[in-house]
Order: C-alpha cells, then sequence, then structure tokens
C-alpha cells in the first residue's frame, strides 16, 4: 500500500448545473478525497498531531448547493473530515490539498487542513459589477472541529481587473476569525493585498 515516502491519495469532485432557461441556474456539487500510508515515518517515529498518532488515514468530503445569479452567485457548503481511531492527528490531512481553497467550506486562513477532523459549513456569494473588472466575494464559515474546538469568520474579497492593463489584478482580501483559544478571547484580522500580472 505504501512505505516511508508514499503517500497514496484519491481524490475527486463533481458539479451538475440545472440550465432553467432564465438568469438563474442552480448547481450542486460534491467531492471527496481519502489520503493513506502505512509504515510511515510518522508511524517509525510515533510522530503526533493534536496528540494523535499512528498512520495516514484521512477521509474527506462535502457538497455544495447553490444557484447562479446574474452576476455571480451565491450558496452554501458543508465540509466533513471523519475522525479515525489510531491514525496521525486523528485522522488529519498530511498533504497541502488545494492550500485553503479546495475545501468547499474553507477561506483565506482556514479550514479543516489546519484544524484536524471535524466539520464545517460556508454561506457565500460571488458577484461581478462594472463591466467585469470589479469581482467582490463574501462569506461566513463556521468550524466545530475534534481538536481545536469552534470557530468562525468572516471573509471579504474585492479585486479589480483594469482593462486597460490587460492581466493585471489588484485584490485585497480579509479574513476576521472568531473563538479559537489561540486568540484569546480576540479576534484574528488577516489582510492580504496582491498585485499581479498574468503574462
Amino acid at each position: 500500500m505504501g512505505d516511508a515516502t508514499t503517500t497514496l491519495t484519491d481524490a475527486g469532485s463533481a458539479q451538475y448545473t440545472l440550465k432553467t432557461g432564465t438568469a438563474f441556474s442552480p448547481f450542486i456539487a460534491a467531492q471527496f478525497m481519502r489520503e493513506w500510508q502505512n509504515n510511515s515515518i510518522f508511524q517509525k517515529y510515533d510522530a503526533k498531531l493534536f496528540g494523535q498518532s499512528g498512520s495516514v488515514n484521512a477521509t474527506l468530503w462535502g457538497g455544495k448547493l447553490g444557484v447562479n445569479i446574474p452576476g455571480g452567485n451565491v450558496f452554501v457548503a458543508y465540509n466533513a473530515l471523519t475522525p479515525h481511531a489510531d491514525s496521525f492527528g486523528g485522522g488529519a490531512i498530511v498533504s497541502p490539498y488545494g492550500n485553503y481553497t479546495a475545501m468547499y467550506a474553507s477561506f483565506m486562513t482556514n479550514n479543516l487542513l489546519s484544524f484536524g477532523p471535524g466539520h464545517a459549513w460556508r454561506l457565500g456569494a460571488t458577484y461581478w459589477a462594472w463591466q467585469k473588472q470589479i469581482r467582490f466575494i463574501a462569506g461566513y464559515s463556521r468550524f466545530d472541529t475534534n481538536y481545536d474546538g469552534k470557530t468562525n469568520g468572516v471573509y471579504l474579497d474585492l479585486t479589480y481587473f483594469p482593462k486597460m492593463l490587460k492581466g493585471l489584478s489588484i485584490r485585497d482580501r480579509v479574513a476576521i476569525d472568531n473563538g479559537l483559544k489561540a486568540y484569546d478571547g480576540s479576534s484574528f484580522i488577516y489582510n492580504r493585498l496582491m498585485l499581479q500580472y498574468a503574462f
């Protein structure tokens, strides 16, 4: 199945959009990821994550339901990372699956990759304006995890794509996280300003 250097991962997703002939098109999506490794280096050195040691054994699944509207979409999403006894991190994902973006219920600073087993839901929306030169994304997510407890957050994302400079984008992203023990009763505000040019 695997050795000290091989982690096996299976992942997939599917989406269906119902064409209604109107400006509103409902959609549904599902995702699944399975990761495992036997005789891993984590076992060899009794490595622990969230105080849990063992072989790699992670199962993630999720669903997304929404509607495309004129200029954007709105959706609700859910992800669950199943706990597994006697496994590294209690069932944690060890590969950088999506770098915080592939999971439906994740946002810029939070997802089940960093929190470990548990579940999360998200309410989100995207809207394009000014001849598709401005994109606004907003969302609210809530996490209930086995090892890090409960947290929630708000995510705001504003991007400008100037037509006069094709390929340039100016993006400001803000995440406001609440509830983690590490924040000691305060909110954590993360702001990222990005200038990108696609050659």
